[in-house]
């Protein structure tokens, strides 16, 4: 009755004697959802109105909701309420709508970002940060109808469709720092000038001081590494001069390198795989034009690896202090942000939305022409066209000259009969005429071509949304609920990273590759939950598995965890795991 009527702060956590509790094993999760900074600074950020439910309470249930792979609170309707409010020490957890209007407060508030920023921060800031920061885009698809978002080409589509563009911010073992989202069409490089590398510079503190790169022009403040969206001599130069040092692929690498320029080298990776890798360097300066079209130049390493099959990986990068060795290494753990996409959508489902609330964009914003995009797609149709006529031109001249070749030999041999030249001379007559009307087909679509270039040339590329028809025009998916859960999405991904990487140590060789699967068998696993109020403890019981090696890895566990004597959050209760004998 306090409850409904505001008169009641949030319940007391209480915890009572329980056996069987399902998913209860997702609580061996908890220290490390608290370590990544679930709970971090939240009443500081949040508030809302009295009630049953603390605002701890609904974040650990999230964190709780992300790991045990429950992915919007309509699928708690089909669990039960009663034992998972044992996991949080209620008696029953918030129903769907609840916990939606408890999401929508939480998300309503002006200083979410700054949270969303203090945690990016925090996870900048850590000691084992590498200073390796990657950078990709991720098409999110939209089907619905509250706007007309722009069309982008989606590689696991093979289509283009509507969507936002999200490019993520991770480290080299894929670990997510923030997310920044886009409907516009600008692109990678823009995205990365305009937001990322001022938040970046913003948050980062524990890196090289201004005055420590002017002393030593070799260091820089972290590693900024990128796909070939955004290649550019320019871009790297614009950063090197910013103290940051940038890497991609080479776009247009060139002829083969002298293999005897390569040399074999181990390798070690970002998981601590080591492996031989055939390495070449080659440095040199690289000229292009600034914005005042003056040639400016920036010095640039070029690193190769060599593959079994032959083939040249070319690398480029304005990295002064690390080994060709390392920068390789570097550019091949981009793969894990790729793992990172894939996994999330699999298992957290990032691209879900959760309203369906649109914002105004700034109508200064600049797009894409849609005359212009019309035109290009006209230019490459035509271009294909061409490509094809010229194509059959050579096939055909080939026909020709095979004929031709065959009368010639026919002519002087008795054996051919009148007839039969006949009708290779027929069949040269023919193909003769076959090219001369491929020949002025030719002829027009060069004309054709040109002409659509020509009208391309005089069409702005990019205009000002102000200016888009109004049947072109659109809003941006811009939900602070979906910034919200996409933020405890990355702490719960961190933290199961973290229970990965220790479990790795302890699981047997031929099951490390499976760690993840045994840790999502872990949080849905049954536990006692046995609390000792004079000796405040909280002891979970972890019911066994059929694994002896898994009983064994999860005791190991169980040991490292009690080792760190943590406390149940809003309690004095020091939780002590176990694993049933």
């Amino acid at each position: 009755m306090n409850a409904a009527i505001g008169l009641l702060d949030g319940v007391d956590t209480n915890f009572e004697n329980h056996l069987d509790v399902s998913n209860g094993g997702v609580l061996f999760s908890l220290p490390f959802l608290l370590a990544n900074g679930l709970l971090h600074d939240i009443d500081k950020y949040f508030s809302f109105a009295k009630g049953y439910y603390r605002l701890d309470h609904i974040f650990v249930l999230i964190g709780f909701m992300a790991l045990a792979r429950i992915k919007n609170p309509e699928q708690l309707k089909s669990i039960s309420p009663g034992e998972w409010g044992k996991l949080l020490g209620l008696d029953r957890i918030p129903e769907t709508k609840t916990v939606r209007n408890k999401i929508k407060a939480i998300s309503s508030s002006p200083q979410l970002k700054d949270w969303c920023s203090s945690l990016s921060r925090r996870w900048l800031n850590e000691d084992e940060f590498s200073g390796l920061l990657y950078i990709d885009g991720h098409v999110r698809l939209y089907h619905g109808k509250q706007t007309n978002l722009p069309k982008r080409f989606v590689s696991r589509e093979k289509l283009c469709l509507r969507s936002m563009m999200d490019y993520w911010v991770n480290d080299h073992m894929g670990r997510p720092f923030f997310v920044c989202s886009t409907a516009l069409t600008g692109g990678m490089t823009k995205t990365l000038k305009d937001e990322v590398i001022p938040r970046i510079l913003e948050e980062l503190t524990a890196c090289p001081s201004d005055e420590e790169l002017k002393a030593d022009p070799k260091k820089h403040k972290f590693v900024m590494i990128y796909d070939r969206e955004s290649y550019s001599y320019k871009l790297m130069d614009e950063l090197r001069k910013m103290g940051i040092a940038s890497q991609t692929y080479n776009k247009f690498p060139g002829s083969d390198w002298d293999v005897n320029l390569f040399k074999e080298v181990e390798v070690k990776s970002s998981h601590g795989n080591i492996s031989k890798m055939k390495i070449a360097e080659i440095k040199f300066e690289k000229e292009f034009k600034d914005e005042d079209k003056k040639t400016q130049k920036v010095m640039v390493r070029e690193i190769r690896v060599l593959t079994k099959s032959g083939h040249q990986t070319a690398i480029i990068s304005t990295d002064y202090q690390s080994d060709a060795a390392s920068i390789a290494s570097h550019m091949f753990s981009r793969w894990c942000q790729e793992n990172y996409f894939k996994y999330m959508m699999e298992h957290f489902d990032i691209d879900r939305l959760v309203d369906y609330s649109v914002q105004d964009i700034n109508d200064i914003e600049s797009v894409v022409s849609p005359a212009y995009r019309k035109l290009e797609g006209e230019v490459r149709r035509e271009a294909g066209r061409l490509g094809k006529l010229h194509l059959d031109l050579g096939k055909t001249t080939v026909q020709m000259n095979s004929l031709d070749d065959q009368i010639t030999q026919e002519k002087g041999s008795d054996e051919k009969t009148k007839t039969q030249l006949l009708e290779l001379e027929k069949k040269l007559k023919k193909t003769q005429s076959t090219i001369s009307e491929l020949l002025t087909s030719i002829k027009i679509s060069k004309d054709m071509l040109d002409k659509i270039k020509l009208k391309r040339k005089e069409e702005p590329k990019r205009i000002e949304i102000k200016d888009l028809p109004e049947d072109e025009r659109f809003k941006q998916l811009m939900s602070p609920a979906k910034q919200f859960i996409d933020t405890i999405k990355m702490i719960a991904y961190r933290a199961e990273t973290a229970m990965d990487i220790l479990i790795k140590e302890w699981l047997p060789k031929n099951k490390r590759k499976s760690s993840r699967a045994i840790l999502r068998a872990l949080y849905n696993s049954d536990v006692n939950i046995l609390p000792k109020s004079q000796e405040s403890i909280l002891e979970i019981q972890l019911h066994t598995s059929s694994s002896p090696s898994l009983n064994q890895t999860f005791k190991h566990l169980a040991q490292h965890l009690n080792e760190t004597e943590f406390l149940y959050p809003g309690t004095e209760l020091k939780m002590v795991f176990s694993i049933l004998a």
